[in-house]
């Protein structure tokens, strides 16, 4: 049996995106665009998102992210 991948870095972020319509998810992007302006040793803050959940328009941007990545 093989060990676990370690999908976490030096930071382990989670992130919870709401319901709302498009302004969820532009509040959503507009979060993941930050994440990604905070710099590391590492790269960027949005290379430590571990995990998304999501409803409704808040799942529009979460499920971009996690079909296409960064």
């Amino acid at each position: 049996m093989t060990a676990a991948a370690d999908i976490t870095g030096e930071h382990a972020i989670a992130l919870s995106f709401s319901g709302g319509g498009m302004r969820a998810a532009a509040f959503s992007y507009g979060v993941l665009e930050t994440l990604r302006s905070v710099r590391t040793a590492d790269g960027d803050l949005l290379d430590d998102v571990s995990f998304i959940t999501s409803v409704s328009g808040g799942s529009l941007t979460a499920a971009y992210f996690g079909a296409f990545g960064p």
